[in-house]
């Protein structure tokens, strides 16, 4: 099942072109050229989704951008301080209306299968739409709207990083990027429910602390409004991953846990996949 692309116009995302130059650079300088890659790909199946999907490209930021418009503009939101239940299109005050203010050129339609995919809105049995979420998060295929970027975006700041370590820094990039893993264990399954929690509860109150210092940051050199000077984006994630199955007393099993940043340097104790 082919998947449908969004007629969006969102901002655009990450193209082919920025994911294939790093990859191909970094197969390149492990000594897999370009012609045993294609050999590779051409004895590869077609994936082929249990579902048909919609890809949506551009940043779920994007989107969001109505969420936060109806959870705090006056006339979306009741006296009670509580956002209103809207109807799709009938009414004083409607979806439509609230997508027309935030985001005009996109379609009221797509919109709403956008976020109700990601859990940020829910339908009433009256065919009303209730607010859930400020903030739209990626969703599986399963869900049969898929955001793009929120998928090759972390993919481009991996591939980014091992190219910086591999074949150096570039311009404004410091030398080395952090990269980081814990590996080489065998666990059990219950252990690595265990572990998904644990990995969870950290991983994310360390982004929190992170988010804080980068906004702190951002606020600080906007008051200091230092013209001309070079800027860069940091991309930071936690992935939580397996690089092999076992059975008992079998294969391997090895669970890994990432960590990625293109603002800090490596200490000489860091291990490497």
């Amino acid at each position: 099942m082919a998947p449908r692309a969004s007629g969006s116009s969102a901002p655009t995302g990450i193209t082919p072109s920025e994911i294939l130059g790093p990859l191909l650079w970094l197969f390149e300088a492990v000594g897999v050229s370009r012609r045993e890659l294609l050999a590779n790909m051409r004895t590869l199946p077609l994936v082929k989704l249990p579902m048909p999907v919609t890809v949506v490209r551009g940043r779920l930021e994007y989107w969001s951008g109505a969420l936060i418009r109806w959870a705090t503009d006056p006339r979306f939101v009741s006296p009670e301080g509580r956002s209103r239940d809207l109807p799709f299109a009938a009414g004083d005050l409607s979806f439509s209306d609230l997508v027309a203010l935030e985001l005009p050129r996109e379609r009221p339609a797509m919109c709403r299968e956008i976020l109700l995919a990601a859990g940020a809105i829910v339908r009433l049995p009256n065919g009303h739409l209730r607010l859930l979420e400020r903030t739209a998060l990626a969703t599986s295929a399963e869900s049969g709207v898929v955001q793009a970027d929120e998928y090759l975006r972390p993919l481009l700041a991996l591939l980014l990083a091992l190219q910086r370590n591999l074949l150096g820094s570039v311009h404004g990039a410091p030398e080395v990027a952090f990269q980081r893993a814990v590996s080489g264990f065998e666990i059990s399954a219950a252990d690595m429910t265990q572990f998904q929690g644990f990995v969870a509860r950290h991983g994310t109150a360390f982004l929190e602390t992170v988010d804080d210092w980068l906004a702190h940051r951002q606020k600080e050199q906007h008051r200091a409004a230092r013209a001309g000077e070079l800027r860069v984006r940091p991309y930071l994630g936690l992935y939580l991953s397996t690089d092999g199955v076992s059975e008992v007393g079998g294969l391997r099993r090895c669970q890994q846990c990432k960590t990625k940043a293109g603002q800090r340097r490596r200490k000489p104790q860091t291990s490497r996949v």
